[in-house]
């Protein structure tokens, strides 16, 4: 399939930033989006931790399958830098599906990410 996206980010004074995607895809599997709108904002440097960065998101899409209803959801996330080659991303997301046939499904997902480059 083919997809178009448009995304964007702004900083404000090395501090704060504020983001934005958007993604309209045609002719995708059902299980990913066919319309995906993402907004957020993170600040740079929590705690005067010049590596690291905590971010909250919210997001809406409409599924490819068309029985299922949009989605929403939310996540908050924090990088944590280790070392200048380390770091850990734990984060925490609320989903929430609302189907046509009056189904409302909602989670909860707690994660752990870590990042090794060399």
């Amino acid at each position: 399939g083919q997809s178009l996206l448009f995304s964007a980010e702004r900083r404000f004074n090395n501090r704060w930033a504020t983001f934005f995607r958007w993604s309209k895809s045609y002719q995708r599997l059902s299980a990913d989006y066919r319309e995906l709108l993402s907004v957020g904002m993170a600040w740079l440097r929590p705690f005067e931790f010049s590596q690291d960065f905590m971010g909250l998101g919210f997001f809406v899409g409409e599924p490819s399958d068309p029985t299922r209803g949009d989605e929403y959801g939310a996540e908050l996330s924090y990088k944590l830098q280790l070392t200048q080659d380390t770091s850990l991303m734990p984060d925490l997301q609320y989903w929430y599906r609302d189907d046509p046939d009056g189904q409302r499904t909602s989670t909860w997902i707690g994660g752990m990410r870590a990042n090794f480059e060399f």
